[in-house]
């Protein structure tokens, strides 16, 4: 057989032992389409699929891909696209039936993983292509470690991680062999396939290239042709992704991660003991918050001393790769360089999103210890024994740290299998000529391994969805199906209540969404939405849906809401469509509307207050709510029942007290300033009939919010309290405030409104078209989300988008009838095609270009 044909054995291999083992596990653990719980999970459920389903819906229905109406208030789809959906997969699903979409990337995760075997394959057979047998063991390692079984719906994560052993040998061969065509290639694929994950593999791979001109001896005269090669071919890899990457950057550029700061240089949260303890096998996943997923096999770590003290290897080989696996180590417990790591960036969960690059240092240095083991056959079989002690104690310390952290609940079987590795490499350094005997056995043993914890690991995962609730449900596309009938029902946003979802208007064809899930959203946005009363928070990059007094109505736009557990209900503000669970607002809901041109956000500290001035701004003067007069009881306190041990002995009662004026629909607004924590929960009563209850645990407390409690019709002289239960006897103050709807007051006021409101011509793609009315010193406020990359004219003439409520447009406007036109194109997109052009016009003059190979100096 051919050394050709054998490379490429081992490469098949080892994207065949990965991906088997892992649906296998798929199997076992009952993930579709073997089983009922879905194969993506979290993020994979919450985003990654639900943003695919809507560019799926996007091409084949011709839409434009610079923007998009169906998700959230409005999304500039172009860098979502480029942060979330461009990778092979999704384009090959694309061409599949929506029947068949969720099993083909459910078992893409198990072709993304066997890939991550392949492309490391690839790495080790160009540092070292003489042992393409060992290789593949070690590969599978890769593939299978816990980073990468346990982040398995991660899917735009494991494409860029999957890719970081290819970027490599990329490198290698550029800094070898000068090839200039793999290096900035292969990048390039790494770059479309996730961005942000790609900036770790640029800092890995910046390491990696120092560590290769030190192992490779380059002459100090070279450096500079060297740095020249490979920043110009990284920066051509970046040229040839900027119609992507530059509008990507601009929108990141207004969220929340944008603003972050380093922590502080002394802040050292983790035992670092306890970080290499988790090197052990089959420990416990660390899903959000904590200690990084490092482990991988016990061959790697049993190997890791041997080579680190194999003289055979170059001492500044040995000193390269022991500093980038301590530095990788220390930045995995040092929240600073974390920072750094993740882009100056602190994530909110899934921390440690560097963590694989551990095991496949690791890997290599086992790879190349194992490699060279012939060149010590001609050593006296003593001192090949006692070559085998710091491995032994190496892999000692590692079990004896994860007993003492407890990083895992079953050290003995680190310790059989550290036994078992040191038993096979005792017996190829006793027995050289038993070597490949050897080599199989271990490649078995490490196959049972990676099989067992793959499947411990993946079963360890609490589902999140089913297979079914990632498909639409009936309810929801009878109410969708409603809303669209709806003659003339124009521009209004629909919204689908909390608990249904993350990003639940995309199962469904509903042309305008009204909640949104995504790293994308403005930051400004977040926190507008938040004091209208949406459920929002630019931390965790989300608006969700809640009840929305009549103002916040207006203001976003949301017309239609489907409520499919019977969470609402036909009032003076909502109709029913039908027997379906959809809801129409009784009263038009425009796409924007004139207000006074210093409209702005209220200073005012509670929400029926907020509500009440805003709708004044708006109206001219109507105030949407008539406040009740409210007493307070004296603080109760109450013994708790069946406390046990608990140190909560008590609870403190706190109850408010108010009496309606006149029947009609009334809401709460209710505060408390003291600690999260210590609200255990609230309830609210009519007459003593509760109408509203939430509890709360410590470990997911009560969120002030500026939402506002409906209560729905009540009678006069109706009994309302609201009972806010503590635990123990906190610090702190509560504020309770009923208020009923003034119906004659809001009527008013939207017919006040109704000759300034936006009509609507065009509306679709990354066009928005009308005509309005202003008055002296009005503009024009859209329930459109601010974005510099608005193009807007005022009857043919350039105008200048404003903020009058952070992350909302405003168009300033002079007294008269205007038409108004609005087009989009994301910020950097023009300057990104012509940079990339010209970077793929250089790039293929690289390819056919004649590559001029190094001499090697004869010896």
């Amino acid at each position: 057989m051919t050394e050709k044909k054998k490379l490429h054995i081992a490469r098949l291999m080892s994207f065949l032992i990965p991906c088997g083992i892992m649906l296998l596990a798929f199997a076992l653990c009952g993930k579709y389409p073997f089983g009922g719980d879905a194969a993506l999970e979290s993020d994979a459920g919450a985003q990654y699929y639900p943003f695919f389903l809507l560019l799926r819906r996007m091409v084949r229905g011709g839409e434009s891909l610079l923007y998009t109406w169906r998700a959230g208030l409005g999304v500039n789809f172009w860098a979502l696209l480029a942060y979330y959906c461009l990778n092979p997969w999704n384009l090959a699903a694309l061409l599949l039936p929506e029947s068949l979409v969720q099993g083909f990337l459910s078992l893409s995760v198990c072709c993304r993983i066997g890939l991550a075997g392949l492309f490391c394959c690839v790495l080790l057979q160009t540092l070292s292509p003489k042992r393409s047998g060992t290789a593949v063991f070690f590969s599978a390692v890769y593939g299978l470690s816990l980073w990468f079984v346990y982040n398995f719906f991660q899917l735009i994560w494991l494409d860029a991680a999957a890719m970081v052993p290819l970027v490599l040998a990329g490198t290698v061969r550029l800094v070898r062999e000068r090839n200039l065509r793999m290096y900035p290639l292969v990048l390039f694929l790494s770059l479309i396939c996730n961005p942000y994950m790609t900036y770790i593999t640029a800092v890995m791979t910046v390491l990696c290239w120092i560590i290769l001109l030190v192992t490779e001896r380059k002459p100090l005269r070279a450096i500079p042709a060297e740095a020249g090669r490979f920043f110009g071919c990284s920066l051509l890899a970046g040229g040839m992704a900027a119609i992507l990457l530059l509008p990507l950057a601009f929108a990141l550029g207004a969220t929340a991660s944008a603003a972050q700061s380093m922590p502080a240089l002394n802040a050292l949260p983790d035992s670092l003991p306890a970080v290499i303890g988790r090197l052990a096998d089959l420990t416990d996943p660390i899903q959000h918050i904590g200690l990084p997923n490092l482990s991988s096999s016990m061959l790697c770590v049993f190997l890791v001393p041997g080579y680190l003290t194999a003289r055979r290897i170059p001492l500044r080989e040995r000193i390269c790769g022991g500093a980038l696996l301590l530095f990788l180590i220390i930045s995995l417990w040092y929240p600073p360089l974390d920072y750094l790591w993740h882009g100056l960036h602190i994530p909110n969960g899934f921390i440690h999103r560097f963590a694989f690059l551990v095991p496949l240092v690791m890997l290599v240095m086992g790879y190349r210890f194992t490699a060279t083991l012939a060149e010590d056959d001609a050593l006296p079989r003593r001192k090949k024994l006692l070559m085998l002690l710091p491995m032994f104690g190496g892999a000692a310390a590692v079990c004896l740290l994860a007993a003492h952290y407890q990083t895992t609940d079953v050290v003995l079987v680190s310790v059989v299998l550290t036994v078992l590795y040191g038993l096979l490499y005792l017996w190829q350094a006793a027995a050289p000529r038993f070597r490949p005997v050897m080599l199989t056995l271990t490649g078995l043993l490490v196959c049972v391994e990676l099989a067992v914890s793959s499947y411990m690991t993946v079963n360890f995962l609490t589902p999140l969805y089913t297979a079914d609730s990632l498909t639409p449900q009936p309810e929801i596309e009878a109410a969708a199906e409603a809303i669209r009938g709806e003659t003339g029902h124009g521009f209004s946003r629909t919204a689908v209540t909390k608990g249904h979802g993350y990003n639940p208007e995309l199962f469904y064809d509903i042309p305008f969404g009204g909640t949104l899930y995504s790293s994308m959203i403005s930051s400004a946005l977040s926190d507008t939405l938040k004091t209208l009363g949406m459920d929002a928070d630019y931390n965790t990059n989300y608006y969700f849906y809640q009840p929305l007094s009549p103002d916040a109505v207006l203001l976003t736009g949301i017309g239609y809401v489907i409520a499919p557990d019977g969470e609402m209900q036909a009032d003076a503000l909502y109709r029913q469509l039908g027997d379906t669970p959809a809801y129409a607002f009784r009263y038009d809901v425009p796409a924007g509307f004139c207000v006074p041109a210093d409209f702005s956000v209220p200073e005012e500290e509670t929400c029926i207050p907020l509500h009440n001035a805003l709708f004044a701004q708006m109206t001219g003067g109507q105030m949407l709510y008539v406040p009740q007069t409210v007493t307070a009881d004296a603080p109760e306190t109450v013994p708790r029942e069946n406390a046990g041990e608990s140190a909560e002995k008590e609870n403190t009662v706190l109850r408010f007290r108010a009496k309606t004026d006149a029947a009609g629909q009334f809401v709460c607004d209710l505060h408390w300033d003291g600690a999260p924590e210590a609200v255990r929960s609230i309830e609210l009563f009519a007459d003593g009939e509760s109408l509203f209850f939430e509890g709360y645990a410590k470990n997911q407390p009560y969120a002030d919010s500026m939402a506002l409690r409906q209560l729905s019709s009540l009678p006069a002289d109706c009994e309302l309290t609201a009972e806010i239960t503590l635990r123990g006897r906190p610090d702190g103050n509560a504020s309770v405030n009923f208020a009923r709807l003034d119906e004659d007051a809001l009527a008013a006021g939207i017919e006040a409104l109704r000759p300034a409101m936006l009509d609507v011509t065009e509306i679709g793609g990354r066009t928005l078209s009308g005509s309005v009315t202003a008055g002296e010193g009005q503009m024009l406020l859209l329930s459109v989300p601010y974005d510099k990359g608005w193009r807007i004219t005022a009857d043919g003439e350039p105008v200048t988008a404003e903020q009058p409520l952070p992350g909302l447009t405003g168009i300033p406007l002079s007294a008269g009838t205007h038409t108004i036109r609005m087009q989009f194109t994301p910020q950097g997109f023009a300057a990104g095609c012509i940079i990339s052009t010209g970077s793929w016009i250089l790039f293929l003059l690289l390819c056919i270009r004649k590559q001029k190979k190094p001499q090697r100096p004869e010896v």
